[in-house]
C-alpha cells in the first residue's frame, strides 16, 4: 500500500513547531521595543532638563507654579514630546514642581510613567518609573 501526503501527526508536530518559534520571536520583539522606548525616554529627559534648567536660570529659580505647556513652549522647546509608555498618544511627560524625597528640597520632577503605564514617582513597589529631579 502506497499512500501519498502527510499524516495527521506531522500536521501537528509542525504546528506546534512553528508556534513555538513564533512566541521566541514575539518575546525577542517585545524586549527590543521596550529598550528602544527606554532609550527614547532618556534622551527626551536630557532634552526636558536643559530647557527646565534654562527656564530657572532666566526666572532665577523654582517657580511656584509651574505650567510646562506654557512655561516651556515655545521658547524654550518647539512642542513637548509624548511619553512613549503612555497609553494615550498625546500624554507628554510629567512636569511638575514637588519635593525630592532624596532630600526634601522642592525641584522640577520630569518623568515617564514607565513600562506599566502608571506615574508613581519611583515611590510605589514598581518603581519602574523613569524620572530626573532638576534644580
Amino acid at each position: 500500500m502506497n499512500e501519498d501526503g502527510i499524516s495527521l501527526l506531522e500536521v501537528i508536530i509542525t504546528t506546534v513547531i512553528i508556534g513555538l518559534l513564533t512566541s521566541v520571536a514575539a518575546l525577542s520583539i517585545n524586549h527590543y521595543l521596550m529598550l528602544g522606548k527606554t532609550k527614547v525616554v532618556n534622551a527626551d529627559l536630557i532634552t526636558l532638563s536643559t530647557a527646565v534648567r534654562l527656564y530657572l536660570k532666566d526666572n532665577r529659580g523654582i517657580p511656584v507654579s509651574f505650567n510646562p505647556a506654557t512655561d516651556l513652549v515655545p521658547k524654550y522647546l518647539p512642542e513637548l514630546p509624548v511619553d512613549p509608555f503612555s497609553s494615550n498618544e498625546n500624554t507628554g511627560y510629567t512636569i511638575e514642581v514637588r519635593e525630592d524625597p532624596a532630600d526634601g528640597i522642592p525641584k522640577v520632577y520630569i518623568g515617564s510613567c514607565g513600562p506599566d503605564g502608571v506615574v508613581d514617582y519611583g515611590e510605589s513597589g514598581s518603581k519602574d518609573d523613569i524620572y530626573k529631579y532638576v534644580k
